[in-house]
């Protein structure tokens, strides 16, 4: 069982080393579980990039998700390494059964000389 949200990314994805954002987050399943999963056009079997996110039981924290550092679940075909120019969108989802939330703030993209860029406002809060 999963439940996500999928936002498209501004063009400025291109030019970015991964992002930097806040979250909090709650799963009342012990073996409950939010993801970042990022979208990408090298990736042709559904087997997308991700990274597990802890579950914090409601504190904030902050979190750097370096795009070359992203890995594969496993079970498609493998793609050595996350192409920023090819990023379709970026989602957080939920996963396993239960009762849950995740609340973001602060989503930035991270360029290659550490300077942030903040996203559309439509996407920094997100609940």
């Amino acid at each position: 069982n999963f439940a996500g949200a999928y936002y498209v990314v501004p063009p400025e994805i291109r030019h970015s080393a991964g992002i930097v954002f806040d979250y909090a987050t709650h799963h009342d399943n012990p073996e409950g579980y939010f993801e970042v999963q990022v979208a990408s056009e090298q990736v042709k079997d559904y087997d997308e990039f991700m990274a597990i996110l802890r579950n914090t039981h409601g504190s904030w924290v902050r979190d750097t998700l370096i795009w070359e550092n992203m890995a594969q679940e496993g079970w498609g075909n493998i793609v050595e390494r996350l192409d920023p120019n090819q990023i379709k969108n970026i989602s957080f989802r939920a996963r396993h059964s239960g009762k849950g939330y995740i609340s973001l703030d602060n989503i930035y993209l991270l360029q290659e000389d550490g300077a942030e860029i903040p996203m559309p406002k439509g996407l920094r809060r997100l609940r």
